[in-house]
């Protein structure tokens, strides 16, 4: 009864690489690279957006534009 949410999201997990499931990883071990990947697009989202906003403050853009 403790973990029966833990067990309702059994295999509920981003796309696991096959040289990971080569290893046959812990389930939490899934959990945790699955939390450092979004936590990692969190932060990059995060760092753009300051960006974005010191970009229009400034007026300037602090790198090429490539794509326009």
């Amino acid at each position: 009864m403790a973990f029966d949410l833990a067990n309702n999201y059994r295999g509920a997990h981003l796309v696991v690489q096959p040289s990971d499931l080569a290893f046959n990883p812990p389930e939490s071990y899934l959990y945790i690279q699955d939390g450092l990947i979004v936590s990692c697009g969190v932060l990059y989202a995060l760092c753009y957006l300051f960006y974005m906003i010191r970009t229009y403050r400034d007026k300037t853009c602090a790198g090429f534009v490539e794509f326009t």
